[in-house]
């Protein structure tokens, strides 16, 4: 039967932003749309667009999506109303065009996007921060090095003893009967001309004479033997005019060789003031003290600013013994159709801890076939390893479907190994299954020197309605080591 002739038509259902004037197809109704819109009724962006709006005269704005910084190269925003885009681990900004702090480097090769900042812990301003371009760090006074590990010429590193250093021979004695000494047999080792020797007899005291440049918080540290069989203590006073007395009484355990004892106060340290100080140390115990040196050691020296070591380094395969390293992972997928590929492969071999299909020069081609999968849409998703310097292209094809896609596949020796899904300009490829079997196929592009190599582990088939950029996405999980893991703070 064919359908009686009328003089009326149907309106075109045309009243969205996305539509150009309102107008559709004469036959078909199909809305025309604007410049940068799709869909039927024209309702909404065009991948690589976000912002529908009628007041835009092309209906959305273009994403911008940096290719270098978006992940796996994707132009696609991550919502069609924030325009934000999808970018790999390290970088940052919503077209992803800039590494985040503590990263330097922006490179599309690189499956992380930007290098860690390595910079000295205590030779760098901040170790977690570094050049955006260059991975040069902020160095330190007199501190040079694209680490700020090398000293600048005509400086040098002050041990623990130049801090600020007092010989215990040269200071004021409260009575001219206290002794010096210079027997390397009672004190080895012993530093100028000797050390001074508080004896049981009364109490005695020794002051010495300290020049304070920067006001902070010191720490005092003495170097003694106390001999005897028991423990004892001393009192220390530090004064300066104008300044309140600060005192504290400090227990020595007993040694017949030369060690040090921090003088702590009551809240662990003395704070001073640029000037003139004197510490004056009083002793009256039943043994002999005898006293070498004193030494102030300024906040700065004792209490860096971090006490966290930078660890830049991400875990790869062969990581040498406890050494520490960021540890990455994947979201689970294994709720969706998938394959190991050693099961395809004529040739399985051994790779991080089990069988993997190699594919190159000689083998450059895996299939995978899946049955018994629901009629969808399909993402083609990946996991693999790759030990090549350079970023290779695996070309993906499933049966039935006209359109190929390419994955690009990154260098790779991470112990998570790496997951990419088939792409078509910059777009994630929706393969249609229409019956419950499927095919993939995996072909390593070749290269002029025959070198391509690859790992493939597994393949999923994820129906494009449930993929999201996360599924591919290295996401930090913990500081790991060969024998502990360390959750982030």
């Amino acid at each position: 039967a064919t359908r009686p002739p009328t003089d009326s038509c149907d309106p075109c259902p045309c009243t969205g932003p996305g539509s150009l004037d309102g107008s559709c197809d004469i036959a078909t109704g199909r809305c025309v749309c604007k410049r940068n819109v799709e869909g039927f009724l024209c309702d909404r962006c065009k991948p690589g667009y976000f912002g529908l709006a009628a007041s835009n005269p092309d209906g959305c704005d273009p994403c911008g999506c940096n290719v270098d910084g978006s992940l796996v190269g994707l132009r696609e925003c991550g919502t069609h109303t924030t325009g934000a885009c999808a970018c790999k681990p390290l970088v940052t900004s919503p077209t992803c065009g800039r590494c985040v702090g503590g990263a330097f480097g922006l490179d599309g090769e690189k499956l992380f996007g930007c290098d860690l900042c390595v910079c000295d812990v205590g030779g760098s301003v901040d170790p977690f921060d570094c050049h955006p371009n260059r991975g040069k760090c902020q160095c330190r006074e007199n501190l040079e090095g694209k680490k700020c590990d090398r000293i600048a010429t005509g400086f040098y590193l002050p041990s623990f003893h130049t801090t600020l250093f007092a010989e215990a021979e040269e200071g004021t004695l409260f009575s001219s009967r206290t002794p010096f000494g210079f027997d390397s047999a009672l004190f080895p080792g012993f530093s100028g001309f000797g050390y001074v020797i508080l004896k049981n007899a009364s109490q005695e005291s020794i002051t010495m004479s300290f020049t304070i440049t920067k006001p902070m918080k010191y720490r005092a540290v003495i170097y003694y033997v106390l001999e005897g069989s028991q423990d004892g203590s001393i009192r220390a006073y530090f004064n300066s005019p104008g300044e309140e007395e600060q005192a504290v009484a400090i227990p020595l355990a007993r040694s017949d060789s030369p060690r040090y004892s921090t003088l702590l106060d009551g809240n662990g340290d003395f704070s001073l003031t640029p000037g003139e100080w004197s510490l004056t140390i009083e002793y009256g115990g039943n043994s002999r003290l005898l006293i070498d040196r004193l030494l102030l050691q300024p906040e700065a020296y004792y209490f860096p600013t971090r006490l966290v070591a930078n660890v830049p380094d991400i875990c790869r395969l062969n990581q040498p013994q406890d050494t520490l390293c960021r540890r990455y992972s994947y979201p689970s997928a294994s709720e969706h159709p998938n394959q190991a590929a050693i099961y395809a492969s004529s040739r399985p071999v051994p790779f991080n801890g089990r069988l993997v299909a190699q594919l190159n020069a000689d083998n450059p081609q895996l299939s995978l076939l899946f049955t018994g999968i629901p009629a969808d849409t399909y993402a083609v998703v990946v996991s693999y390893s790759s030990p090549h310097d350079d970023v290779q292209t695996f070309r993906a094809e499933v049966s039935g479907v006209d359109t190929p896609g390419e994955i690009a596949v990154y260098p790779c020796t991470f112990s998570f190994g790496c997951r990419h899904v088939a792409m078509d300009r910059g777009e994630v490829l929706g393969y249609e299954v229409s019956t419950g079997t499927a095919t993939v196929t995996l072909t390593l592009a070749s290269r002029a020197d025959d070198t391509q190599i690859a790992y493939v582990d597994s393949v999923y088939l994820i129906p494009i309605s449930d993929f999201y950029p996360a599924i591919v996405t290295p996401t930090f999980e913990c500081y790991s080591s060969n024998s502990t893991d360390r959750k982030s703070g």
